[in-house]
């Protein structure tokens, strides 16, 4: 909606519910007269946006106008009610609302100005609302990084996860660039996208755990990991020489290399670097 053409609005006049089911009544300027009072029905759960309520039309709700209306109605007492800026400008340096057009279509919707929608906040203490802890996946997802590497993590069955972890050995830092999940493989569902920013990860030299906002019911997690100075080594080997290449893998670590424990990892390519070329050479 960012790049539509809104019709601003001067002021609402009176916003009022008749009772627990009756969606918001608003009245408020015409946005091209601001003589002429223009009123609609608030659509709600009881009454859909194009409908008509004794020849007064039913229009759609912006995001953040909504969610001031769902902060007030818990706190409602006694019907009918009328919110507490009745009559009243709220922000008397600019506009209060906006609507996607200055007709009644079927389409129209009424979302509040950013600058009344903080005083109303304000005003009825009314806290932020939390980002989203999840977004649908509809379009391919595309991470940006230097070098990047996908990892897949599929379970026997569908469960609640609130934490993952996993070993990566690697060089570092490495961050996690992105998590979708899907709660079934078995059919085409909608992929979640979690926000990592409402999400706590931690680190040692081997092991990441990613603590979630909330549980998800997960059958499959597609991980995407990035490295920015990530570095690609290529060894040759003698043909003659590869048959005891993973008993001389194991004598450069020491005995060690499956221990992740005790074996830096970060330190494998120089190490074998400088001894491949003796290998080949027969010196063991």
């Amino acid at each position: 909606m960012a790049d539509e053409k809104y019709y601003y609005i001067e002021k609402c006049y009176s916003l009022t519910k008749e009772d627990y089911f009756s969606p918001w009544l608003m009245k408020y300027s015409h946005p091209l007269d601001n003589q002429n009072l223009v009123s609609v029905y608030l659509e709600n759960r009881y009454a859909q946006a194009g409908d008509f309520i004794e020849k007064i039309p039913v229009v759609g709700v912006g995001e953040d106008f909504q969610y001031i209306l769902d902060s007030i109605f818990p706190n409602i007492t006694s019907y009918p009610y009328a919110w507490p800026f009745e009559g009243s400008k709220i922000d008397i340096n600019g506009y209060d609302f906006k609507s996607n057009t200055a007709k009644q279509t079927d389409d129209q919707f009424i979302e509040i100005v950013d600058s009344a929608r903080t005083l109303i906040w304000e005003a009825l203490n009314i806290e932020a609302p939390l980002p989203p802890l999840e977004f649908d996946v509809t379009k391919p997802e595309e991470v940006a990084g230097a070098f990047l590497s996908k990892l897949e993590l599929t379970f026997e069955k569908a469960g609640p996860v609130s934490t993952l972890a996993f070993d990566v050995y690697s060089l570092k830092p490495i961050k996690i660039a992105s998590i979708v999940y899907l709660s079934d493989t078995t059919r085409y569902v909608v992929p979640k996208k979690i926000n990592l920013d409402l999400a706590s990860i931690e680190q040692d030299d081997y092991t990441y755990r990613l603590k979630l906002a909330k549980p998800v019911f997960a059958k499959r997690f597609i991980i995407v990991l990035a490295q920015n100075n990530a570095s690609q080594n290529a060894f040759s080997f003698k043909k003659d020489r590869l048959e005891n290449l993973p008993k001389y893998a194991k004598k450069i670590t020491n005995g060690k290399y499956l221990d992740k424990s005790t074996v830096d990892t970060s330190h494998w390519s120089n190490t074998l670097s400088k001894s491949i070329e003796a290998y080949n050479n027969g010196e063991e």
